[in-house]
Parts: structure tokens; C-alpha cells; sequence
């Protein structure tokens, strides 16, 4: 096993523990240090003022799951699927164009394949 492939296993049992948005697991300290955590990777979020970035996580969150998987890094798509849910992820990412590295990176992580690239 390469090493590649053993921190991408890592990392896809990460998600498999992370709480389901509204379950009794979930709690909101969790999503909001992922929100905290996303609000300043100001690289991801280079074209809104600094003082927007939470405002944008809240009120558009469908836009900003979708730069986050295309731009973001592999922890801030672990913030993303905390901040959010599995769901809500899943459900945004498996209804928007997203570039291939994006689209791998929502198959990998949930198993997003609206394209029938990966069976």
C-alpha cells in the first residue's frame, strides 16, 4: 500500500466518524470550530472581503461546499462535511459541476458518482 493511499484511508474513516448533521451526536462545538477554521483559510475564500466569509459559510452554503471541495485542501473538506453534514454535502456536491479534482474528492469521501465515472 502506498502512502498515499493509506492517508486517504485515513482520512475517508474520519468522515465515516464524523456526526450526522442534526443527530444526537452532533454537537454544535464540533461544527463550530470547523466554521471557525474555515473562516480563516482566506486562500479559499480570495475574492469576498474577510469580514464576509462567515456571512457566505451561513447563507450560501451550497457555494461554499462547492469551493471548498475545489480549492480546499484535504482538512478543510473534513471541516466542510463537519460544518455541514454528510448530507447536505453529499445532496450540493451530486448536483453541481465540479472540476475533476473536486469531483474525485466527493467520490472518495462520499461516495458521490452522478456520472458513473468510478463504477
Amino acid at each position: 500500500m502506498s502512502a498515499n493511499s493509506g492517508h486517504i484511508s485515513r482520512l475517508k474513516s474520519e468522515v465515516k466518524q464524523l456526526p450526522k448533521k442534526g443527530s444526537k451526536k452532533s454537537s454544535s462545538g464540533v461544527a463550530s470550530l470547523a466554521a471557525a477554521r474555515l473562516v480563516n483559510r482566506r486562500p479559499l475564500f480570495w475574492d469576498i472581503s474577510p469580514e464576509s466569509i462567515k456571512t457566505a459559510l451561513q447563507k450560501n452554503d451550497d457555494w461554499a461546499i462547492v469551493r471548498i471541495f475545489q480549492y480546499g485542501t484535504l482538512d478543510d473538506i473534513l471541516d466542510c462535511i463537519e460544518l455541514y453534514g454528510k448530507k447536505k454535502v453529499t445532496a450540493v456536491l451530486s448536483s453541481s459541476k465540479l472540476r475533476p479534482m473536486a469531483y474525485a474528492m466527493g467520490h472518495l469521501f462520499l461516495g458521490v458518482d452522478t456520472e458513473s465515472k468510478y463504477s
